[in-house]
């Protein structure tokens, strides 16, 4: 099967996940900010602590580019198939994560259960259809999803030096102050394997589905 990316269908698929991405991360913007009733400077820093958000707006960010301006240099490169699999596993994953682990632990209401929907299901869901459907995979190699690994490396340093510094952790199995380094590394090395596995899962998925 050769993907069209160019057709109708494939440009409705774009729009969708540039339109409830960019919607979400900004309700998310808001519930964070103005509806928490926390100060503004830390729940702007909160809000750029869940890998959710992170992931979310970079999503966001590369379809909105890549409807308005998909021919320029930027627009291009973030369609390539390396790049498009590598944002569907990240969302994919957040999303079995989320699902399996943190769902139970809180009772989201009114916008922000619509928006924790849409976060952690609707946008991950429209993104694997788009990938599945529209990005050629015969590229893709193999090692790929050990260089996936780079950019959940950056967001755990990142959370690390503002949880040193907050108190705040986003997620209670990155929780350094409760649970100690040991066991959240321990965490961290259990979710690594399982953003590898997930990376060949795609791979090998869409080496049969490109067929």
């Amino acid at each position: 099967m050769t993907p069209n990316a160019n057709s109708a269908t494939a440009t409705v698929m774009r729009l969708s996940v540039a339109g409830f991405g960019l919607f979400s991360v900004v309700v998310q913007f808001y519930l964070l900010t103005v509806a928490s009733g926390l100060e503004f400077p830390e729940s702007v820093w909160r809000y750029f602590s869940f890998f959710t958000i992170v992931t979310n707006l970079l999503v966001a960010a590369a379809f909105c580019l890549l409807v308005a301006a998909p021919a320029s240099a930027l627009g291009k490169l973030l369609a390539k198939p390396v790049i498009m699999t590598a944002l569907t596993v990240y969302m994919t994953f957040l999303a079995i994560v989320y699902h399996l682990l943190l769902r139970n632990l809180w009772n989201p209401q009114g916008l922000q259960w619509v928006n924790d929907l849409l976060l952690h299901t609707v946008n991950p869901l429209l993104l694997l259809l788009y990938w599945w459907f529209y990005v050629p995979k015969n590229t893709l190699k193999w090692y790929f999803p050990v260089y996936w690994l780079s950019y959940p490396s950056v967001y755990l340093i990142w959370m690390f030096f503002r949880g040193s510094v907050s108190g705040f952790y986003p997620y209670p199995f990155l929780n350094v102050a409760e649970l100690g380094y040991a066991k959240t590394l321990l965490n961290i090395g259990f979710l690594s394997v399982g953003l590898l596995v997930f990376g060949f899962i795609h791979l090998m998925a869409g080496k049969i589905g490109n067929k």
